[in-house]
Parts: structure tokens; C-alpha cells; sequence
């Protein structure tokens, strides 16, 4: 028996973005649990993270006040996402194509429902047929496995400017790590809701304009071209029999992995699967490149950085299934932008109000290091950015606001092997923009999170191919 849509959203419900951009200004303290753990070294490779388990206690950048549990007890059978993405623009038009879109999913289960978005398109979102099966590499999709969509019964949908439809459910046994093959027929003319990526794995497969339905095509054949952008498909849902809460990251470049071959939500992902399938939770990246958290500022960005954290949280947090952990690593572009500290610091008091309000725990980050940065936009990183960003990170590691804080910051600044440049990052960790991290710097912000703060055993470690000592008498804050 397929199990139903046991969400506030379900088949052809859309989900709209709220536009109001209030400024709420809302205080929220609460008492919180600080956590940070230290640079852990030896020798890795990025094709493939090396895990290894800790074997001994290393200092800690701040005290942490004990935890009276360490895991969580078994869910039961639930939906949960398994695979997301933050929808930013829609800057393709496509008339009477068929799109495929590939989806690695962090879940195992008996059932799977795909949502589908509209939220930036010019015109009602015209699905003329939908299927998903499992991939046999590329655009091919392995024989018997793929699945007709239907949409409270029917075979096709009208998604209306600024939503989103989840399918009904199909019944297909799904396993972590495997890839969804999601292929949409668009017999009408739309721009394309996109998300684009950091990395450069194709994402979406497409023919050209006025190809049709080949939908069916299992081969593959019919696709002309790729990108690296997530196209139309926004979130898909397993249904588990097992497993534990999903976990969303909220972030900008840095959490989409941009300038880097790996992600540190990846690294994140990966410590977690050392687990019992029992044990897993899933991490899905909601992170848009030039992204801000608040809408204080315009966005200076070639690409606009999408809807603010504030205006996206609905769609990219509440409305995913068995949302229960939520990480924060958002804020450094306000700042860059022109916002004000205080600006900021309230925009964090509003995402973790309306978070808690959803039952959500939230685990802050401090912003890392930019100073050098002069690349992308008008003005270079100045004094009176680093002043912000070090008032801001200030709050976030001493209000108690969160309930947990780790302290990127201090973990990937040029504070290593006799340098002591805490507004800087670390050269090891520098993908040589001076504000994305590298992949190295990527798996020490992956294993900086406690998976204790996600409800979850204790996890190996990925490790980093730097040797790193960090200097005496140098403090990163």
C-alpha cells in the first residue's frame, strides 16, 4: 500500500514564498549549548574522504555544557526529504521539451513523491507527463525501474507563477546514495525555476526545443545537452521505515560548495553514513550562491543571490518533510552589501524564532574570514566589513540565541604554523578567492559539526591533507 500525503502540503497544494520582506525585529534568547571541536590532521584524498575515527580529545575553542542524551530513539515510518535544492531564478526558456533531472538522494524507503516548482517562471507551468526511475549513469535510467508521476491522479499538472505541486506517491524501493532520474515533458513555453551549482556535475538533461515527449526514453538518447543547474524539481520525499530526522543547511556560496570539488555538507553527509542505516539522517544543502539572510540591502550580485534566508525559509526549510535540525551559515554578504551588524544579528533572532516555532533546533555558525576578497563585486573587503563581521560573530558565539554554535571562523583563519592574520583565511584552506573555502577548508567546516547536536552517535571523521599547528598566543576571534 502506498502511504499518503501525510503533510500540510500535498498533491497540487502550492507552497508560496512569503514576499512581505518584513524587518521583524523579535528578541529570542535561549539558553544554548556552545560546541566546537579542533582541526583534526593527516593525509586524505578529495576523489573519495577518508574516514577515520578519532583517537584522542582535542582542545576545544569553547567549554560545552554536557548533554543528558546523545541520540535519539528510532523514528517511526515517516516521510522524509532526501534530496533538496534552493530554487533561485529561472533563467532558461524552454518550449515543448523534455527535461531530466538527476537527484542523489540521502534516504532508503518503500516510496518516493517529487515536488516541482514554479516559483520563478513567467507563465502556469504546463507538466504534460512525469516519470522517475533510478540511474544507470548519465541521462540513462535503468531498465524496469522508471515510474509514471501522476498528480492527484491525473498524468499532468498547471503549476501556477510562485508555486510548487508534490506528485503522489509511487511505490519504488529507494537506497541512500542512489540517483533519481526525475524526467518532465513541458509542452508549453516557461522559463525554467533553476537552481545553479557551485560544482560541475551535470545535473539536467534536456533535448532541444520542440523535441517532445520522450520522457519514456530510458536510454537516454534523446537528450542533447546538460548543465549544472536543478531545474523544475525541488525536493524529493522517501518514505522511511527507519532513519532519523532530516537536517537543512541554510547557506550561501560557501555552503554550495563554489571554487571547490567538494561541498562541506557532503563531508557532513559522509561522516553520517559511516552509521547504521538505522542511524542516518539526511543533509540537504539549501544554499544559494550570493545569498543573504536578510533583505536590509540590495544585492549587488551579477545573478541577483535569490530570495533572502528570511523570504526562502517556508519553502526551503518548513515545507520540507521531517525537518528537525536546521544549520545557519548565512550573513557575510548583508554584511559585504552594507548591512549593519545589528541588522544581521536581528535577522538571526527572527530565522531562529519562526524555526522554534516549527519545532526546528537550530545550530549557528560564525561567518569565516574574507579579508583580500575583491573579486566579484564593487568595493574590496574593508575595515568597516570586518568590524561588522567580527560584532556579528561575537553575538552569534555569546548570546545564547542558538542552540548550539560552532566557531568556523577561528577553525579555518590564518591562525596555523606561526602566521597570526585572524581576518584572513588560512592558505591551505583559501580556494585563492580569499573567501571560499578550498576542499580542504571545505572538510574542516564538514567535521567541525557535533553529529551529538543532531541527535545522532558519535561519527569518524573526514581528514584533511594539510599539516596544521596553530600558533601559539594567536586568538581567531
Amino acid at each position: 500500500m502506498t502511504p499518503g500525503n501525510n503533510r500540510d502540503i500535498g498533491a497540487l497544494a502550492p507552497v508560496r514564498r512569503n514576499n512581505l520582506r518584513k524587518r521583524r525585529q523579535r528578541r529570542n534568547r535561549l539558553v544554548a549549548t556552545v560546541f566546537v571541536v579542533a582541526v583534526v590532521v593527516a593525509l586524505a584524498a578529495f576523489g573519495g574522504l577518508y574516514l577515520v575515527k578519532p583517537t584522542t580529545t582535542t582542545s576545544s575553542t569553547l567549554t560545552s555544557k554536557p548533554k543528558t542524551s546523545t541520540t535519539s530513539q528510532p523514528e517511526i515510518p515517516t516521510w522524509r526529504t532526501a534530496w533538496g535544492s534552493a530554487m533561485a531564478f529561472a533563467p532558461f526558456p524552454a518550449t515543448n521539451v523534455t527535461i531530466r533531472v538527476l537527484t542523489a538522494l540521502q534516504g532508503s524507503g518503500t516510496a518516493v513523491r517529487v515536488r516541482i516548482s514554479n516559483e520563478f517562471g513567467n507563465a502556469p507551468l504546463v507538466v504534460g507527463a512525469a516519470a522517475s526511475g533510478i540511474s544507470a549513469g548519465g541521462d540513462a535510467v535503468v531498465v524496469g525501474s522508471q515510474m509514471p508521476l501522476t498528480f492527484s491522479g491525473l498524468a499532468y499538472v498547471t503549476i501556477p507563477i510562485g508555486s510548487s505541486v508534490v506528485s503522489d506517491p509511487i511505490n519504488m524501493a529507494v537506497s541512500f546514495g542512489e540517483t533519481l532520474e526525475t524526467s518532465l515533458y513541458l509542452p508549453s513555453t516557461d522559463k525554467l525555476t533553476s537552481h545553479y551549482y557551485g560544482q560541475d556535475t551535470p545535473i539536467t538533461y534536456y533535448t532541444r526545443n520542440n523535441a517532445g515527449n520522450v520522457t519514456a526514453d530510458t536510454t537516454g538518447s534523446s537528450f542533447t545537452g546538460s548543465n549544472i543547474y536543478a531545474e523544475l524539481v525541488d525536493a524529493v520525499d522517501v518514505y522511511e521505515p527507519t532513519g532519523r530526522p532530516t537536517i537543512v543547511a541554510l547557506g550561501d556560496s560557501i555552503t554550495d560548495g563554489f571554487h571547490s570539488a567538494l561541498a562541506w555538507t557532503s563531508v557532513l553527509e559522509a561522516r553520517i553514513d559511516s552509521l547504521p542505516l538505522s542511524e542516518r539522517s539526511a543533509v540537504i544543502p539549501e544554499a544559494i550562491t550570493a545569498n543573504t539572510l536578510t533583505n536590509v540591502v540590495p544585492n549587488y550580485s551579477i545573478g541577483g543571490g535569490g530570495p533572502s534566508g528570511e523570504d526562502r525559509f517556508i519553502d526551503d526549510v518548513t515545507s520540507l518533510s521531517d525537518v528537525k535540525y536546521l544549520i545557519v551559515l548565512l550573513g557575510t554578504n548583508d554584511l559585504f552589501f552594507g548591512a549593519t551588524a545589528p541588522e544581521v544579528i536581528a535577522g538571526y533572532q527572527s530565522l531562529i524564532q519562526e524555526a522554534h516555532k516549527a519545532g526546528i533546533t537550530v545550530i549557528g555558525a560564525t561567518l569565516t574570514p574574507r579579508g583580500g576578497s575583491d573579486q566579484y563585486v564593487r568595493t574590496p573587503w574593508n575595515a568597516q566589513h570586518q568590524l561588522a563581521l567580527n560584532q556579528v560573530n561575537h553575538w552569534i558565539l555569546t548570546s545564547h540565541a542558538f542552540d548550539d554554535v560552532v566557531d568556523l571562523n577561528r577553525l579555518v583563519a590564518n591562525v596555523y604554523n606561526g602566521s597570526c592574520q585572524p581576518d584572513v583565511f588560512f592558505p591551505g584552506y583559501d580556494s585563492t578567492d580569499h573567501l571560499h573555502p578550498n576542499p580542504a577548508g571545505q572538510i574542516v567546516i564538514g567535521n567541525a559539526f557535533p553529529t551529538s547536536d543532531f541527535g545522532l552517535p558519535p561519527t569518524p571523521i573526514a581528514q584533511p591533507a594539510i599539516g596544521v599547528t596553530p600558533t601559539p598566543g594567536c586568538d581567531g576571534n
